[in-house]
């Protein structure tokens, strides 16, 4: 019988964090949904208990190290170890650079969520995963990290993305030696709250022509399968 595989995804109770972590589960992967609603979190966690899936529910506001903490001590306290870690949690906010040091100092979360706590918490179960089949660190970045030109109502945005990007590159090669694979999703716009909730003000007509999410990640899925590590959809 195999070893039970473990996975925390961050941002997991929707959008593509909670489609990462359905499909995780469905592979039979016991998988800790963190979120900073802890009551949505709850729910996706119960709906697929019910379907027979091993998933707890864990409320962590990852932009605060303290909550990072308790995080790891609650879903330790429940999994014997862990092998997948995915860094999805993210915020985007529109950001006119006209208006000064006003505008960027209300957004200050986006930079810590991005790109602090993905590095933070690589680092911290780096020892975890060291050693263990198949160790992987999923993070997720955007399209918009390699497409400048489309995303001049997100600067912050981008430039966390485009840092985690160029992090995730030195992350894989001075964690291989450990055994921990190390893969980057870097998608386009898909039909996620976050999302929707944007282009219904910027473009309503872009709603309809978003890509669904379920698809998308079993794409990603297929292609990790065949070994890539920098999953674009750009």
């Amino acid at each position: 019988m195999k070893d039970q595989k473990h996975a925390i995804v961050t941002g997991a109770a929707g959008g593509i964090g909670l489609a990462i972590a359905s499909r995780l589960a469905e592979d039979g992967v016991s998988v800790a949904i963190c979120d900073i609603n802890a009551v949505k979190a709850e729910q996706e966690a119960k709906k697929m208990c019910a379907q027979g899936y091993k998933v707890i529910a864990v409320k962590a506001d990852i932009s605060k190290v303290s909550e990072i903490k308790a995080m790891t001590e609650s879903v330790m306290r429940n999994f014997t170890g862990l092998d997948i870690l995915v860094n999805n949690a993210g915020v985007l906010c529109s950001i006119d650079l006209t208006k000064g040091i006003q505008e960027l100092e209300s957004r200050q979360n986006e930079i810590t969520i991005n790109l602090e706590a993905p590095i933070y918490l690589g680092a911290l179960f780096t020892p975890l995963l060291s050693g263990r089949d198949n160790a992987t660190i999923v993070n997720v970045t955007s399209g918009l990290a390699f497409t400048v030109e489309k995303s001049l109502k997100t600067p912050v945005y981008t430039a966390t993305k485009g840092g985690l990007h160029n992090f995730s590159i030195v992350q894989r090669l001075q964690l291989a030696p450990l055994g921990i694979r190390v893969v980057e999703i870097a998608p386009t716009p898909l039909m996620t709250e976050l999302n929707m909730e944007r282009k219904a003000t910027e473009d309503p007509a872009m709603l309809a022509k978003l890509p669904k999410t379920e698809p998308y990640v079993e794409m990603v899925f297929e292609q990790m399968g065949q070994g890539v590590e920098e999953i674009r959809s750009c």
